[in-house]
């Protein structure tokens, strides 16, 4: 599987670029949801305002939260994707002689196997790469004076407390779900 690895490195590289844009639209994501339920005004007027506002108001790694996960997101979901179809597409061709339809057949089977397993690798990570992106600096200010924030904060220190507290939280029985939408004071 020398493949998966370079599969993987080679997108996670590629998704440095997009970061900033995921942070703004994971934001504006957010507050839909809050406006929608009520929950808070509306803080950005649109993509270029938040895109604009969030390195402004909360410094330049704010437009670059969850950069990190997101790499090794990417590494883990495509390297085990890429990496596990080839060897799974052989497996499942090892007794030749098929028809052209049941070597589709496998080969689709192969792909659903190698996309639910890269799926399975990148899923706690994804989940820590939104959290961070939708964890505003001034929201967690705000909470901590006692006003309301950018709904539930999670309030990690990166991708590795990320991970440990979703572990404990599974380990303790708890969900790990996002709090319900709270009023916010933007």
């Amino acid at each position: 599987m020398p493949g998966s690895a370079a599969a993987g490195a080679a997108d996670a590289k590629r998704r440095r670029g997009d970061t900033r844009w995921q942070v703004v639209k994971t934001r504006l994501q957010v507050q839909g949801e809050m406006v929608a339920s009520n929950a808070a005004a509306k803080r950005y007027s649109g993509l270029l305002d938040a895109l604009v506002k969030i390195p402004r108001e909360e410094g330049l790694r704010a437009i670059q939260k969850g950069l990190g996960p997101g790499m090794l997101y990417q590494f883990a979901m495509n390297g085990a994707r890429l990496g596990t179809y080839p060897t799974l597409k052989r497996a499942l061709d090892a007794d030749g002689g098929h028809s052209r339809a049941g070597t589709a057949l496998r080969h689709t089977a192969a792909g659903g196997v190698a996309g639910a397993l890269g799926a399975v690798a990148g899923s706690p990570l994804f989940m820590v790469k939104c959290r961070l992106q939708a964890q505003s600096s001034l929201a967690l200010a705000q909470a901590d004076s006692g006003a309301a924030g950018m709904g539930h904060q999670h309030k990690y220190a990166g991708a590795i407390d990320g991970l440990r507290t979703v572990r404990a939280r599974r380990a303790a029985g708890q969900p790990v779900e996002a709090a319900p939408p709270q009023r916010a004071a933007w």
